[in-house]
Protein backbone atom coordinates (compact mmCIF):
# COMPACT_ATOMS: atom_id res chain seq x y z
CA UNK A 1 0.00 0.00 0.00
CA UNK A 2 1.53 3.54 -0.89
CA UNK A 3 0.84 6.56 1.17
CA UNK A 4 -1.34 8.16 -1.10
CA UNK A 5 -3.60 5.15 -0.41
CA UNK A 6 -3.28 4.97 3.19
CA UNK A 7 -6.91 5.22 4.98
CA UNK A 8 -7.39 8.85 6.85
CA UNK A 9 -9.45 8.00 10.13
CA UNK A 10 -12.87 9.07 9.98
CA UNK A 11 -12.82 11.05 12.49
CA UNK A 12 -10.63 13.98 13.75
CA UNK A 13 -9.07 14.02 10.00
CA UNK A 14 -5.59 15.57 9.58
CA UNK A 15 -4.29 14.96 13.86
CA UNK A 16 -5.29 11.49 13.33
CA UNK A 17 -3.68 11.22 9.92
CA UNK A 18 -0.32 12.92 11.40
CA UNK A 19 -0.25 10.55 14.34
CA UNK A 20 -1.00 7.25 12.06
CA UNK A 21 2.40 8.87 10.16
CA UNK A 22 4.20 9.20 13.55
CA UNK A 23 3.28 5.52 14.13
CA UNK A 24 4.80 5.00 10.84
CA UNK A 25 7.99 6.96 11.96
CA UNK A 26 7.85 4.72 15.13
CA UNK A 27 7.16 1.35 14.01
CA UNK A 28 7.53 0.71 10.41
CA UNK A 29 5.45 1.78 7.49
CA UNK A 30 5.06 -1.70 6.85
CA UNK A 31 3.79 -2.39 10.22
CA UNK A 32 1.55 0.43 9.55
CA UNK A 33 -0.09 -0.53 5.60
CA UNK A 34 -0.25 -4.28 7.25
CA UNK A 35 -2.37 -2.93 10.59
CA UNK A 36 -4.10 -0.55 7.79
CA UNK A 37 -5.23 -3.03 5.71
CA UNK A 38 -6.56 -5.13 8.87
CA UNK A 39 -8.39 -2.44 9.39
CA UNK A 40 -9.87 -1.96 6.13
CA UNK A 41 -11.06 -5.62 6.51
CA UNK A 42 -12.75 -5.19 9.65
CA UNK A 43 -14.68 -1.96 8.36
CA UNK A 44 -13.13 0.26 10.94
CA UNK A 45 -10.59 3.51 10.28
CA UNK A 46 -10.67 4.53 13.63
CA UNK A 47 -7.13 5.44 14.72
CA UNK A 48 -7.80 3.38 18.21
CA UNK A 49 -8.59 0.50 16.08
CA UNK A 50 -5.43 1.04 14.02
CA UNK A 51 -3.14 1.57 17.43
CA UNK A 52 -4.33 -1.69 18.84
CA UNK A 53 -3.75 -3.43 15.32
CA UNK A 54 -0.22 -2.19 15.27
CA UNK A 55 0.29 -3.01 18.55
CA UNK A 56 -0.66 -6.19 18.35
CA UNK A 57 1.47 -6.88 15.62
CA UNK A 58 4.54 -5.39 17.15
CA UNK A 59 3.78 -6.73 20.62
CA UNK A 60 5.88 -10.17 21.34
CA UNK A 61 3.15 -13.02 21.92
CA UNK A 62 3.31 -14.26 25.40
CA UNK A 63 4.08 -17.87 25.37
CA UNK A 64 2.68 -19.83 28.92
CA UNK A 65 5.26 -21.43 30.69
CA UNK A 66 6.09 -25.08 30.35
CA UNK A 67 5.74 -25.59 34.29
CA UNK A 68 2.74 -24.27 36.26
CA UNK A 69 4.26 -21.70 39.09
CA UNK A 70 3.54 -22.37 42.37
CA UNK A 71 2.97 -20.20 44.98
CA UNK A 72 4.10 -19.47 48.35
CA UNK A 73 1.37 -21.35 50.73
CA UNK A 74 0.43 -19.48 53.38
CA UNK A 75 -0.32 -21.27 56.68
CA UNK A 76 -2.69 -19.93 59.65
CA UNK A 77 -2.02 -20.57 62.97
CA UNK A 78 -4.93 -19.57 65.16
CA UNK A 79 -3.09 -19.69 68.72
CA UNK A 80 -1.56 -16.41 68.64
CA UNK A 81 -5.11 -14.93 67.77
CA UNK A 82 -6.79 -17.13 70.09
CA UNK A 83 -4.50 -15.93 73.26
CA UNK A 84 -5.30 -11.81 72.23
CA UNK A 85 -9.24 -13.06 72.43
CA UNK A 86 -8.11 -14.44 75.46
CA UNK A 87 -6.62 -11.37 77.00
CA UNK A 88 -9.22 -8.85 75.64
CA UNK A 89 -11.63 -11.02 76.97
CA UNK A 90 -10.68 -10.40 80.87
CA UNK A 91 -12.84 -8.81 82.77
CA UNK A 92 -10.73 -5.25 84.07
CA UNK A 93 -10.20 -4.37 87.22
CA UNK A 94 -11.88 -2.07 89.02
CA UNK A 95 -10.46 1.42 89.13
CA UNK A 96 -9.68 1.22 93.12
CA UNK A 97 -7.80 -1.77 92.42
CA UNK A 98 -5.88 -0.47 89.42
CA UNK A 99 -2.21 0.48 90.28
CA UNK A 100 -1.57 4.24 90.42
CA UNK A 101 0.48 6.05 87.78
CA UNK A 102 4.14 6.79 89.32
CA UNK A 103 4.55 10.83 90.16
CA UNK A 104 5.39 12.94 87.44
CA UNK A 105 4.88 10.55 84.40
CA UNK A 106 2.34 11.78 82.04
CA UNK A 107 -0.63 9.33 83.16
CA UNK A 108 -0.29 11.85 86.69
Amino acid sequence: MSWSRLPAPASGGDWEFVDLLLLAQDHGIEVVEIACDLAVEQNTLRLPAIINLINQLVEPVITSLSEPYTYLQLTYDPRPIASAMRRCARPRRPPHERPHPLPGSAFA
